[in-house]
């Protein structure tokens, strides 16, 4: 038996479809919250260490967001839908350092994060020693176990197609589409030009090799449906989404959730006639 999160001990009904999006600190996740706020006033639970997630809530949870391991969540619903953004991992690690190094608010969480001290308060700020902190290998990875394939994903953006990306994920949510700005402290500094030394990067990479393949991998799953999807004539974009979403249901049921004793029967079947319909 799974023993669940205690900010979970509590929580209203949650459907079995229920969307659970993943913030990556550093990968555009306050503008998704917020655009989840506005789409989902009264069913946004959003997981953050300074709130109660639930505190919203009047009927049931529509959409969990913010920071937390995916494999804490899983076990609430049978067919959850996942989302995340992802971010080119040094440029996600760079703005992540300049983000620590502005001053913290009272109630952040940084304050007491052990390697907030070790490099930031025990001794002074260096870019360099930062991305090559043990301590923050492949932290993108830890969030998102034990999904590492895209098929595994409802759906997954980018922060550098971040514009279009969420008009997708708009689309896919029937929600307006309305342009997010995106909003993190410290981006300004992150994307004035920054020297790296090639040793510290190959040493980064190094580091942090389960994150790169995890973007890589993700990235050219993206350009590939891209190209695809720029491609075909002969279908609707409706039915590009029907298909989309069925072909990772599938792919899903078949390697990973069927491993966790999940139900997609229902969900499939009901594709499977929408889809032949189309033919």
């Amino acid at each position: 038996m799974t023993t669940l999160p205690d900010n979970l001990q509590n929580m209203p009904h949650i459907p079995d479809d229920v969307i659970l999006s993943v913030h990556i600190p550093k990968a555009a996740g306050i503008s998704l919250w917020q655009m989840f706020q506005r789409a989902f006033p009264e069913g946004l639970a959003d997981v953050y260490p300074d709130r109660d997630p639930w505190r919203n809530i009047v009927d049931k949870v529509e959409v969990i967001h913010g920071h937390f391991d995916l494999h804490e969540y899983l076990p609430i619903a049978r067919t959850p839908r996942v989302i995340t953004f992802l971010r080119e991992p040094l440029s996600r690690a760079v703005s992540h350092f300049y983000f620590w190094l502005e001053p913290p608010t009272p109630n952040s969480p940084a304050i007491d994060h052990p390697l907030y001290i070790k490099h930031f308060v025990e001794q002074e700020p260096d870019l360099e020693r930062f991305l090559l902190e043990p301590g923050m290998a492949n932290l993108v990875s830890s969030f998102l176990k034990p999904f590492d394939r895209p098929e595994q994903f409802w759906f997954v953006g980018f922060q550098e197609h971040f514009a279009e990306d969420v008009r997708c994920l708009q689309r896919l949510l029937h929600l307006p589409e309305v342009p997010l700005p995106m909003h993190n402290k410290g981006e300004r500094k992150s994307r004035t030009k920054i020297e790296i030394a090639p040793h510290v990067k190959e040493q980064f990479y190094e580091i942090h090799a389960e994150d790169k393949r995890l973007y890589d991998a993700m990235l050219a799953f993206r350009e590939r449906s891209v190209a695809r999807y720029k491609s075909s004539t002969a279908a609707p974009e409706d039915y590009e989404n029907l298909r989309t979403q069925y072909d990772q249901l599938t792919l899903a049921h078949d390697e990973v959730l069927n491993s966790l004793s999940w139900r997609l029967t229902s969900p499939l079947r009901q594709l499977r006639k929408a889809i032949a319909t189309k033919k």
